[in-house]
Formats: structure tokens, sequence, C-alpha cells
């Protein structure tokens, strides 16, 4: 948790109604959140927000979810990971695997549409 005790979530995902969706309902559950549509423009975010649960995307443009996971081990992020996908839930799965591999925590794999069960599960 952040020096301030405020819970903060990184939402990084393209579908911004999929990504406000993460936002409602981390803020119900006293998390403070950012979106963003990228992981090229997560490593901005992510220096100064400091999250301690990212909520990623699999399937992006630009950078997708395994990239931004090799880039978010090399930065030495040590919080959790909840991984998403509306595609084909093998991509989630093999990114759970590299994930793990260069050390970060990955908490979950959530198929969308997610259920608001298993979000508010993982998120708290």
């Amino acid at each position: 948790m952040n020096k301030d005790n405020q819970k903060r979530c990184l939402v990084i995902d393209d579908e911004r109604d999929f990504a406000k969706y993460v936002e409602d309902v981390a803020a119900d559950h006293g998390y403070l959140t950012k979106i963003v549509a990228s992981g090229l423009v997560a490593k901005d975010a992510f220096g100064e927000f400091k999250p301690d649960v990212i909520i990623l995307d699999m399937v992006m443009p630009d950078m997708d979810g395994i990239e931004t996971m090799e880039w978010l081990a090399d930065a030495d992020y040590q919080g959790r990971l909840i991984l998403v996908t509306g595609f084909n839930p093998r991509y989630s799965e093999m990114g759970k695997s590299i994930g793990e591999v260069r050390g970060l925590k990955i908490d979950a794999i959530l198929q969308k549409p997610v259920r608001l069960h298993d979000l508010v599960k993982y998120l708290n």
C-alpha cells in the first residue's frame, strides 16, 4: 500500500467501457484508480501513481499485455496483477506463466465480460 494508505489500482485496457466498470467497482472498495489505454502510456502512469494492483488487458494495440508485463518485471513491480482478456484465455495463461517466471505476482486471470463477484474477489 502507498505511503498515504490509499489503495491504488491501475487499469491498463483499451476498452473504455470495461476500464470505467473496473474504476467504479474499485472505487466502491476503497481504491483510487487510474485508467490508461495502453502499455506505453502505463509506463508514465506507473512511476507517478505507484499502483498496488494492476488490471491488465492482454490484447491491446501498441504494447500488448505480455510486453507490458516484461516492462513491469524490469521495473521491479512488487504489487499484484490481474490479467483480463476478451479473447482466447490461453493468451492470459501464457502471460501468467511468463509473468511468474519473471517474478510478478499474478493473482488471477479473468475472462471478459468479468463478473462483479470475480472482480471484487480479486480486488480485496
